[in-house]
């Protein structure tokens, strides 16, 4: 009996020893020995978006398709412009088909609209005549034989309209300072043009509203 007791002691002092020893902390793994640690990887720095390059798409373009604008590109952007035969005009129109003031586009909330400006031969759009219409992607505008197609967005280069209006309203100039009748008869034209809108007719003539109205009462047209 007790040798039994005895054995049963002994045991239990074994297992105890045993379990402090697993207790014990495992070492540390020696420097270039174990698993090796996966190093983190490499992040690239945000990419940073490009600078507009010179030909990005602009708004609003007129693509020449037929007569004599064919292959001509005019950038009308935000600006109200007028087309017509008169040399101010920003897409000017050799022919007597046109009127000396065709038609204008202006920037609306709802787009830009086309208005004829009761010329005699019609402005068409998509082959229907229109007094007003608001310009959507792909319309194409017909006065006479020439034939434009409206794009919203495009990267078209040259705009020939500027330069069509730069060296309209230097010539235009030039004739009007030889003498005070041109400018009275200039004036004139361009109110009843634009059925009495100082605003676009001082436009058209490339002067202010103010200095349009200067001239009207120099000449004689405040009335």
């Amino acid at each position: 009996m007790k040798f039994a007791v005895f054995v049963a002691l002994f045991g239990g002092a074994i297992v105890a020893v045993a379990a402090l020893i697993g207790r014990r902390k495992k070492p540390e793994p020696a420097p270039g020995t174990g698993a090796a640690r996966t190093p983190a990887p490499k992040t690239s720095p945000p990419a940073t978006a490009p600078e507009a390059a010179a030909g990005a798409a602009t708004s609003n373009w007129l693509v020449g398709e037929e007569g004599e604008v064919k292959g001509k590109t005019f950038l009308i952007g935000a600006r109200t412009i007028t087309i017509g035969r008169g040399t101010t005009n920003f897409v000017q129109l050799n022919t007597e088909e046109a009127s000396r003031v065709q038609c204008q586009i202006r920037s609306t909330p709802n787009g830009l609209l086309l208005t004829d400006m009761k010329s005699a031969n019609g402005t068409f759009v998509n082959g229907a005549r229109v007094r007003e219409h608001v310009l959507k992607e792909g319309d194409v505008i017909r006065i006479g034989d020439a034939a434009m197609t409206y794009r919203e967005k495009g990267d078209y280069g040259k705009d020939f309209g500027l330069g069509r209006k730069e060296a309209g309203l230097a010539q235009a100039r030039e004739t009007r300072f030889a003498g005070p009748m041109n400018w009275k008869s200039t004036i004139a034209d361009a109110l009843k043009a634009n059925h009495g809108n100082h605003e676009v007719a001082a436009q058209q003539l490339g002067i202010t509203v103010e200095a349009m109205h200067q001239l009207m009462k120099q000449h004689g047209l405040d009335g």
